[in-house]
Parts: C-alpha cells; structure tokens; sequence
C-alpha cells in the first residue's frame, strides 16, 4: 500500500506498438523511457478509458480507469530496440 499512496509517477503514452520476442508480445509505452509490458495484461482491461502512469523500466505500470486503480507490472527487457531511436 506504501507504493500505491507515494507514487511518484509520469504519465506514459501507449504507442500502441508491439515488440514481438519469440512467442511473447509487448506492449511498448513512452514515457522518461520505454516500457515494455506484456500484451496479455493490456488485453485484460479497457485500454482506450485508461490513462497510463509509471516512472521507467523498473516500477510498476499504473492503469487508472475513473476511482478504481490496476497495477500492472512491467517486463524488462534485455535491450532498447534499434527501432526505438530517440
């Protein structure tokens, strides 16, 4: 509960964008950073009523929908992909 009330978090874009490693699908959101999330949490929620928060690769995802909170936890990858240039 700690981290839900001192969430120091950004909001993150959902580009939508899919990386696809073996038989893995990922998410990519944008924010200070790039992060990937594992496509079957998104397919579980209602993602065009969500706003997206998180602070980088290594915290959680925060889903907001309304009052109600969902938190997802991000996938770290390996390595930025050469398709994700600033």
């Amino acid at each position: 509960m700690d981290l839900l009330e001192k969430k120091e978090v950004g909001s993150l874009e959902n580009t939508k964008l899919i990386y696809m490693q073996g038989k893995n699908n990922y998410r990519i959101f944008k924010g200070k950073e790039y992060v990937y999330i594992n496509s079957k949490y998104i397919e579980m929620i209602d993602e065009d009523n969500v706003k997206f928060e998180g602070n980088g690769a290594l915290y959680p995802i925060f889903a907001t929908y309304q009052d109600d909170l969902i938190l997802i936890m991000p996938f770290r990858m390996g390595d930025n992909s050469e398709y994700l240039k600033a």
